[in-house]
């Protein structure tokens, strides 16, 4: 019985903190990774939204020269 009190504190030093503290780690490095796909998932769809509106410029800045060079033929 003297012995089994004695390797309690033992055992749980060496085995049930570190368990504790991997489990810890793993768990942070989850959300982490869920947080880093989250981010990835926003920044792909802001982009996206980007290359649309940049590609609207793009059309009216085509209309509004046409229209500049038929007022420039109209003088």
């Amino acid at each position: 019985m003297n012995v089994a009190i004695m390797v309690l504190p033992t055992l749980f030093l060496y085995i049930f903190i570190p368990m504790l503290l991997i489990f810890i780690v793993v768990r942070f490095l989850k959300r982490k990774e869920a947080r880093a796909i989250e981010r990835l998932k926003v920044e792909k769809n802001s982009l996206s939204i980007h290359k649309q509106q940049v590609a609207m410029i793009n059309d009216l800045n085509n209309h509004l020269k046409s229209i500049e060079k038929m007022l420039k033929d109209v003088e």
